[in-house]
């Protein structure tokens, strides 16, 4: 725990830093780094809620104790999405022939470009099993209901799908295709949550 907070007392100001913990000594590392101001918000991952009933819940940089990392996860894409909306973000980038750093704000768009990055980042690193999968096809065969033709490819899709065959589905005209492009074009953070683990799929895929 002490090299956590010499870590974040090193940092500068500029170095914005969203914490999660588990440590048993939650208490003692919050009153140590609440107060740095690159601290902008902790949260507490308590899988079998040891926290609750000590925590001071009036610091405000206290953003909730969560019992699974799905759920922190969804709350901490929000809140950093929140952060990039509201905050002026610059980058340095280096003009190579005046030789001297340059300043660049980043626009709306390249924000929220980096936003999603790190969302699908969290995502595919949240831990899933088959009834995530099953949790998914459900909700493709609830925006489908009324398509006879799609549902037959989604019930063939949960008896032949394998993690290899990821990319096929995405880069053809499939009802997953659709669904999650749909959910990345409207930054639709449930259905994103609900297909990470065909997201998942996909990364893997790619880095073969």
């Amino acid at each position: 725990m002490l090299q956590c907070i010499d870590a974040i007392k090193s940092k500068s100001d500029n170095i914005k830093i969203f914490l999660i913990s588990s440590h048993t000594d939650t208490e003692t590392l919050i009153q140590k780094v609440a107060h740095q101001t690159n601290v902008m918000a902790i949260y507490l991952l308590d899988h079998e809620e040891r926290f609750a009933s000590t925590l001071n819940h009036s610091i405000t940089k206290l953003h909730d104790l969560y019992s699974d990392l799905g759920s922190l996860s969804i709350r901490l894409s929000q809140d950093i999405k929140s952060f990039i909306h509201y905050t002026p973000l610059s980058i340095s980038t280096f003009d190579r022939e005046k030789n001297e750093n340059t300043i660049r704000d980043l626009n709306k768009a390249n924000a929220r470009f980096l936003w999603l990055q790190l969302l699908i980042d969290i995502l595919i690193k949240t831990p899933y099993n088959d009834q995530e999968k099953d949790e998914m096809l459900e909700e493709c065969r609830t925006h489908y209901k009324d398509n006879s033709t799609v549902l037959k490819s989604i019930k063939e899709f949960s008896q032949t799908y394998k993690s290899t065959e990821a990319l096929k589905f995405y880069t053809t005209d499939s009802f997953l295709y659709r669904i999650l492009n749909r959910a990345l074009r409207t930054e639709n953070i449930d259905i994103l949550f609900i297909c990470r683990f065909f997201l998942a799929d996909i990364c893997n895929q790619l880095k073969e």
